[in-house]
């Protein structure tokens, strides 16, 4: 790493660290100029530690989940089939995403149930108020 690429990295650290974000009791806030920031400093480190191979492809492939918006990221990396020795291996993680993905489609499915259900301002539930309509 060049001097210029150590300073352009510190730049980049000094302003995301320059405000501090604190709790209110939930997560800390995460803004806009936070997010982007941090999206800038970490592409700035994979470009300086790796080259990208003939396709423009980085060897590291990153994704961050702001937790004040989005539930925590539920899949596993599957690996390679070229690459594991145990086949088996890449079968089981791939398995395991189609149960957690399921697992999620099905929770999302009971809360707009839930949400259906809700009793109205007439005294009943949703479905059956939109029914007797």
């Amino acid at each position: 790493m060049t001097a210029r690429q150590r300073k352009t990295l510190d730049r980049l650290i000094d302003r995301f660290l320059a405000e501090k974000r604190k709790s209110d009791g939930g997560y800390a806030p995460v803004t806009e100029q936070d997010w982007s920031q941090l999206n800038e400093i970490i592409d700035t480190l994979v470009m300086l530690k790796w080259s990208p191979d003939p396709d423009g492809d980085w060897p590291i492939d990153w994704k961050l989940i702001d937790r004040t918006q989005y539930e925590p990221m539920h899949y596993h990396p599957v690996p390679y089939d070229h690459k594991t020795v145990a086949k088996l291996e890449r079968l089981s993680t791939v398995a395991m995403n189609a149960t957690i993905a399921t697992d999620e489609l099905n929770t999302s499915i009971r809360l707009l149930q839930l949400d259906l259900l809700k009793p109205t301002d007439a005294g009943i539930g949703r479905v059956e108020h939109e029914r007797k309509r």
